[in-house]
């Protein structure tokens, strides 16, 4: 009995371990109302020491750009998504600049709601964090759109 207790409390802890090494980076959202039917959809990560994620600006030929992958509906992103400063620093591996973020970074992305029938927005959130090796990770978020007071746009009859 005292084997089988040793071998879960020794399984339980590597799973511990094992989910802070493959899951470095933390995420969270929230929404802006901006007017009636515009808003901020706001991601916010933060990212465990000495590990970094790189931009979606970072260059072509590069480590992997962050990307995001919207759900289509009646609604339409205002302009590129903002993020927050980021470093840069010249890779001999891959003999361009890396764009990347260390301890948290914020995205911004402004959309206007088409249809107010519009509840909520998805967008999965691809990136790469690196340490001395490089993870592919992802995130989907759901954002919750506050009721919509008049369309975006006007009808003529």
């Amino acid at each position: 009995m005292k084997k089988l207790l040793f071998a879960l409390l020794a399984l339980f802890s590597l799973n511990a371990v094992f989910a802070q090494i493959v899951k470095p980076v933390t995420w969270s959202s929230k929404v802006e109302r901006i007017n009636d039917n515009e808003f901020n959809l706001i991601f916010t990560a933060v990212i465990q020491t000495d590990w970094v994620v790189y931009s979606q600006y970072t260059p072509e030929n590069g480590p992997l750009p962050l990307t995001l992958n919207w759900e289509k509906g009646k609604y339409e992103l205002v302009g590129k998504t903002k993020e927050t400063p980021y470093k840069k620093k010249y890779s001999d591996i891959f003999e361009v600049d890396e764009y990347y973020f260390e301890k948290d970074f914020r995205l911004t992305q402004r959309v206007k709601i088409l249809d107010p029938s519009v509840k909520t927005i998805k967008v999965t959130v691809d990136y790469q964090v690196c340490k001395e090796a490089c993870i592919n990770g992802s995130e989907d978020f759901e954002f919750a759109i506050p009721k919509v007071e008049k369309p975006a746009v006007a009808t003529v009859s």
